[in-house]
């Protein structure tokens, strides 16, 4: 685990495996950044890694997390007709190995 002083900029990369037929590119998401405090990206706001092939970049200062590990989750919003609203959703907890220090 990499210890980061609070208040330093930082780029995380993250990318899931396939689920089903769905590319990370091919599925609406969001991230959110977990510390002490949240920080929550929309797809939009994330930046692209080879058009998405190879995952989606998130940019922001430790200052907005607060002291302590922290952890990536993606919340992915899947077509599927077998749901009441079209949409099936999958919940991803990452683990950046990122502990926020003073």
């Amino acid at each position: 685990m990499a210890n980061v002083i609070i208040g330093t900029d930082l780029k995380s990369l993250v990318k899931i495996d396939k689920i089903g037929q769905y590319e990370m590119k091919d599925m609406d998401f969001t991230i959110d950044v977990v510390g002490t405090k949240t920080i929550t990206f929309t797809k939009e706001e994330c930046v692209p890694e080879n058009n998405g092939t190879d995952g989606y970049k998130v940019c922001y200062n430790t200052q907005d997390l607060g002291l302590g590990k922290i952890k990536i989750r993606v919340y992915a919003d899947l077509v599927d007709g077998d749901f009441k609203d079209g949409k099936r959703r999958e919940i991803l907890d990452l683990d950046p190995k990122i502990n926020i220090v003073k």
